[in-house]
């Protein structure tokens, strides 16, 4: 059984992966824009991060009685690199894709975001132990 489970979540993977390069390709040929891009990434991290960051620090305000408004105003920014975001795509294409590929876009980047940032906190904790131990070179021949 677990074979079968590990079977059916990689063809899911697999489906969901090629279903957004084909939608990706139907939109660079109808509207000569691509949706998923390093840059459309790093906007959508960001605005995610800030809402994140923002409702732990509602969170923990409000759970201390103190000031809330900052958590508030993280949320509002990171809403607002959202609209920026959807509001680009709309304008680059039409209202249904735009809206359509911004959910995507959404969807696909905030599992991958937090999971892609565990792992670079892991490899820059790996590299820092790594050059602990590296002792210096001198060059002898000059």
């Amino acid at each position: 059984m677990t074979v079968l489970t590990i079977l059916i979540v990689i063809a899911l993977v697999a489906s969901v992966l090629w279903g957004c390069m084909a939608f990706n390709a139907h939109c660079d040929r109808k509207f000569s824009y691509r949706f998923f891009t390093q840059a459309s990434f790093a906007i959508t991290a960001v605005a995610v991060l800030l809402i994140y960051g923002g409702h732990a620090w509602y969170a923990s305000a409000a759970a201390a009685q103190g000031d809330t408004l900052n958590g508030i105003i993280l949320m509002g920014l990171g809403g607002l690199a959202g609209l920026g975001l959807l509001r680009y795509n709309v304008k680059r294409t039409n209202l249904p894709y735009g809206l359509g590929g911004s959910v995507l876009q959404l969807g696909l980047y905030a599992p991958l975001l937090y999971v892609g940032l565990f792992f670079l906190i892991l490899a820059l904790a790996v590299s820092f132990f790594l050059l602990l131990g590296v002792r210096p070179v001198y060059i002898i021949n000059r």
